[in-house]
């Protein structure tokens, strides 16, 4: 099952209370660029830190023109980690910084994991 989260606008005591309601088995990170954000809890240290083994950072899933419709690193393999990923973990969470998740590209990857499973 994939679900998604954004932390923008949202104070790290927020964000991680939303993250735990949702008790996932994994956490996808889906920046293109970790390694800084307005928070350090949101940075890619901050983020293993905080989540140790449920935090994976998938490069291949980042949207390198910050536009939509998406152009990912490589949708291929971003898609197959996915998948993959899916047949061992029961709730996976995709985490980007944009709020909405229709203004981001965690919703388009989402939405074409659903078309190849059926």
């Amino acid at each position: 099952m994939l679900k998604t989260v954004g932390y923008g606008n949202k104070k790290p005591t927020e964000f991680f209370a939303e993250l735990k309601e949702m008790n996932p088995d994994l956490v996808i990170d889906m920046r293109d660029y970790p390694f800084k954000a307005w928070s350090g809890a949101y940075t890619k240290a901050g983020l293993e830190k905080r989540l140790g083994g449920k935090y994976l950072w998938l490069s291949v899933c980042g949207n390198v023109t910050r536009e939509l419709p998406p152009t990912l690193r490589d949708e291929e393999s971003c898609l197959k980690e996915i998948r993959k990923l899916m047949d061992v973990h029961g709730l996976i969470v995709l985490l980007c910084a944009e709020k909405g998740e229709q203004l981001c590209h965690r919703s388009y990857i989402r939405k074409k994991v659903k078309e190849v499973l059926g």
